[in-house]
């Protein structure tokens, strides 16, 4: 009877407490995925993390097991029935994952669920805002497999099924094997415990035995409880399992002579404005990095990038599958991510001098990075002669634009004056950060690093530039190492529009009054403004854009001086000398274009958390803020419940409506109900407009939406879980009794269930007798 009650105590404690306290990482992997496969999904999840979850990176796997396990053998006070009983609590859940993975299988196959798709990736819904590829890398099982994984990339297709079980599952085998160890030890102290405590309890058991009409047990003997002796073991069994970290120091950095400021505007065919800011300096330093040390031998490049919705601005990829949210993938790209690459370099040498550089990067910018892979890019077969091996190692972290654009404003070369200024203005304006006031872009980049020039003239001869038709004087030499610093901004709506025509102005969007020069110490700058131009057509007249050129390159180099020739029949160019006072006029471009109107489509949840099978309602505005009227305008919304097939449906209104024309100031409204399945988040995805102005068709779209369905609590998750892990194992019977899978599985159950009670009955009647 002690067996069987520990066994079961064992197996709901575990159920339970898995599900409390599972990786916030498998939780947001639960977000994203529940919807879809429901309670099957989130068993799957905690079984996995139960079982093959590293208990020396993640204490609190130790602290289960080891806890559940001595608690069971406090229960059963023997030895090998404690070990047995316990391990067999550990095994159960073996069979739990693969009843769950099977009913996540099933699931797919399902027709309603398919729904003729061709490609699983049209099945998957959008990423939920949190999910990012930092986090999943730092996700029990999911960060352990990475290395291996891309030890196997690295080496190119495997050769064997030697090789992946060697370097997949190995790792996981191990983890499974240290739970094991931590089960049988806690079951034996527990064991050893509770025979020591058996005693304190042998009054009560007897009268209760005689009260039942038992005999009393002969020579009995008291005993002194030693449970205060377990509570140093455990301590100890946890220290043991602690691991530690080490860091690397940074080295000191180099110096060089050459600088240029470099800014571009650019304007698309929608009025999104972008301005970039490149500087190229000789003289910049990371960290205190050594840039004549051996670890930098071999490095063609380096580069810390920190985004911020920067990825809104790339336009839709063609050729995607059809339903495929491509959009909601930024969410999983790192915030910030360090890429080097290295010429002639093995990528496990590569990897080792990476280290040093990773931390100067950190130490300068006060950010944690940890390296998420390192590879060689297979070469062409053909095509290619004497191609040196190229490795690539990149590092992620979850720091943020927002926190980090400070340090990254410490390299740009502010102390040059010149248009470092302005970006320096423009990061006090809170023109450099999304969301930081009113008037700051919709998406923003950051990036510093540098460029081994004695490396890349090892693989880019000189000659070669002759053919591009640039003269050599006005690059660098090629026997430094060149820093480089800078950012891209984005506005959505970037452009200002008077009656008769369209404005873009770099210092309008940056926040900039102050007068603003070219730095006298740069060897080159250049500020370089572009835009569409309707009085332009492409073609031997120009490239359909109006664009002005201001710079201080050598107009007498008679390379030069040409190329500058045959770009002024179509650009406007102004050459001034290295210092010189701009004026605001060389910060704007006009330009006349056919541009969208400002069109404002929102689309608003509420309520925006329910519970499951709850119903919500959705409303979407379009508005036009513009001063001409939208006609044939059609508001579609029907992509909203794309990746959730069978687990949302309209329950009343339409997702879409048309209207012959919305006048200026006017603003139309749908709204519609909606009724959600499984827990998760869902993320709604944007509703689109459509609308012609001047016999030309124009779209705009709302953001997203999210509405997030509750979790089942503790008690009903483990309910749930085992109805669906019932459930998935009679569907896979029925493939081999024809359809009598539940009849199979209940005859078996009940049978096992009366053997069960006969023999806790028969111990029952060993305990009366006294026995």
């Amino acid at each position: 009877m002690r067996k069987t009650f520990a066994y079961f105590l064992g197996v709901f404690l575990v159920f339970t407490l898995g599900y409390l306290l599972l990786h916030p990482a498998f939780l947001l992997i639960a977000d994203w995925l529940g919807p879809l496969f429901g309670s099957p999904l989130l068993v799957a999840l905690m079984s996995a993390f139960l079982l093959f979850g590293d208990p020396l990176r993640f204490a609190v796997l130790s602290a289960l097991w080891g806890g559940v396990a001595l608690l069971g053998g406090l229960i059963i006070r023997r030895r090998v029935g404690a070990v047995a009983t316990m391990v067999a609590v550990f095994l159960f859940f073996l069979s739990v994952l693969a009843a769950s993975v099977l009913n996540i299988v099933q699931t797919v196959q399902a027709p309603e669920l398919m729904g003729g798709q061709q490609s699983p990736l049209s099945l998957l819904p959008p990423f939920p805002k949190g999910m990012s590829l930092a986090r999943l890398v730092e996700a029990p099982i999911i960060g352990r497999l990475i290395d291996p994984i891309l030890g196997l990339v690295e080496a190119g297709r495997p050769e064997g099924a030697r090789e992946l079980v060697m370097g997949v599952v190995t790792p996981l085998l191990i983890d499974f094997a240290e739970k094991i160890v931590i089960i049988c030890l806690a079951a034996l102290v527990g064991a050893e415990v509770g025979r020591r405590v058996e005693d304190r309890f042998t009054p009560w058991s007897e009268s209760l035995r005689i009260k039942l009409g038992g005999k009393p047990r002969p020579g009995l003997s008291s005993g002194v409880s030693a449970a205060r002796r377990v509570v140093p073991l455990t301590i100890l069994i946890l220290i043991l399992l602690s691991v530690g970290v080490s860091a690397v120091p940074p080295r000191a950095a180099s110096r060089g002579g050459y600088f240029s400021e470099n800014l571009i505007g650019f304007v698309d065919d929608d009025g999104g404005g972008y301005v970039a800011a490149l500087f190229l300096d000789s003289d910049m330093s990371v960290g205190g990095f050594d840039m004549g040390s051996p670890e930098v031998e071999g490095l063609l490049a380096t580069a810390l990038v920190s985004q911020d919705s920067i990825l809104d601005a790339i336009p839709d990829i063609e050729y995607m599958p059809k339903g495929f949210d491509i959009g909601s993938i930024q969410s999983l790209m790192p915030p910030t991510a360090l890429v080097m690459v290295y010429v002639d370099v093995p990528p496990e040498v590569a990897e080792e001098r990476a280290g040093v550089i990773s931390s100067a990067f950190s130490d300068a910018f006060g950010i944690g990075l940890r390296q998420l892979i390192a590879f060689s890019p297979p070469l062409p077969e053909e095509g290619v002669e004497e191609m040196p091996q190229v490795s690539i190692v990149v590092y992620q972290s979850s720091d943020e634009l927002g926190g980090m654009a400070e340090a990254y404003l410490n390299l740009f070369p502010v102390e040059r004056g010149g248009l470092a200024e302005v970006m320096a203005e423009a990061h006090r304006n809170g023109r450099l950060t999304p969301e930081a006031i009113p008037g700051s872009p919709d998406g923003a980049v950051l990036f510093a690093g540098f460029i081994n020039l004695a490396t890349a003239g090892r693989y880019l001869p000189l000659e070669e530039l002759d053919r591009l038709n640039v003269s050599r004087p006005i690059l660098p030499s090629f026997d430094a190492t060149l820093g480089f610093s800078g950012g891209v901004s984005y506005w959505e709506s970037g452009v200002q529009s008077p009656p008769d025509a369209h404005s873009f102005d770099i210092l309008r969007l940056f926040g900039v009054e102050s007068p603003v020069s070219f730095s006298s110490e740069a060897d080159f700058s250049n500020l370089i403004l572009v835009a569409p131009n309707r009085t332009l057509e492409a073609g031997d007249e120009g490239p359909g854009r109006a664009i002005k050129l201001v710079t201080t390159a050598p107009l007498t180099d008679p390379q030069f001086g040409q190329m500058i020739q045959e770009l002024a029949r179509w650009i406007t160019v102004t050459v001034m000398s290295p210092g010189s006072l701009l004026d605001p006029s060389h910060f704007r471009v006009d330009f006349s274009a056919l541009l969208p109107l400002n069109v404002q489509v929102s689309k608003q949840v509420t309520p925006q958390a329910t519970s499951t099978n709850g119903e919500v309602q959705v409303t979407v505005t379009v508005e036009n803020s513009d001063d001409y009227p939208m006609e044939n305008v059609v508001l579609d919304d029907g992509g909203t419940v794309l990746g959730y097939p069978t687990s949302v449906s309209v329950t009343s209104g339409s997702t879409r409506e048309t209207w012959s024309a919305l006048q200026p100031g006017e603003s139309r409204t749908l709204t519609y109900t909606l009724r959600l399945g499984p827990g998760g988040v869902y993320t709604l995805r944007p509703a689109t407009v459509q609308y012609v102005y001047e016999e030309e068709t124009f779209s705009a779209s709302s953001d997203p939406a999210e509405v997030r369905v509750s979790h089942p609590s503790a008690l009903a998750f483990v309910i749930d879980g085992v109805a669906a892990t019932w459930a998935s194992t009679a569907r896979a019977l029925d493939t081999f009794t024809g359809g009598n899978g539940s009849i199979l599985l209940m005859a078996s159950t009940l049978a096992w269930v009366v053997v069960l009670a006969f023999m806790e009955y028969r111990g029952f009647r060993k305990w009366l007798s006294g026995e």
